[in-house]
């Protein structure tokens, strides 16, 4: 698997969080929703003496995702993206409506984003978000 970017953010405990990514390939191309052919989620939370260290969150596992709905074709700037000039092609929003996500306060929770291409001799995309509860 290529090495995942990592983005880091806060939420408020009993909240959702919008996630916003730029997802590129191997070669540091821009990814189109045509290149892919599934994407999925797992969020934990992470130990806090041992960081390396994770638990699943129930409902929040393995969670495939509408590309249709999640990935753009083209890169996107709003006001929502303050990251740089160029954009993002990704957006998503967990549901907590019946799984809760962000339950502890002051605690670790990684949310991690792979993105399968159809081509299957390449690597798989991915970005992971740190987020630390208030």
């Amino acid at each position: 698997m290529t090495n995942a970017k990592i983005f880091y953010g806060t939420v408020f405990p009993g909240s959702s969080a919008v996630f916003l990514a730029r997802i590129v390939g191997e070669y540091s191309e821009v990814l189109k929703r045509s290149d892919l052919s599934s994407a999925f989620y797992s969020a934990s939370l992470i130990d806090p003496i041992f960081p390396d260290r994770f638990t699943l969150i129930p409902g929040h596992e393995n969670v495939s995702l509408d590309l249709e709905t999640v990935f753009f074709n083209a890169l996107r700037t709003d006001q929502s993206w303050d990251l740089d000039a160029d954009g993002f092609n990704f957006r998503h929003i967990p549901d907590i409506s019946e799984k809760p996500l962000f339950e502890e306060s002051r605690r670790f929770y990684q949310l991690d984003y792979v993105f399968n291409l159809k081509d299957s001799s390449r690597l798989p995309a991915r970005v992971i978000f740190r987020i630390l509860t208030h």
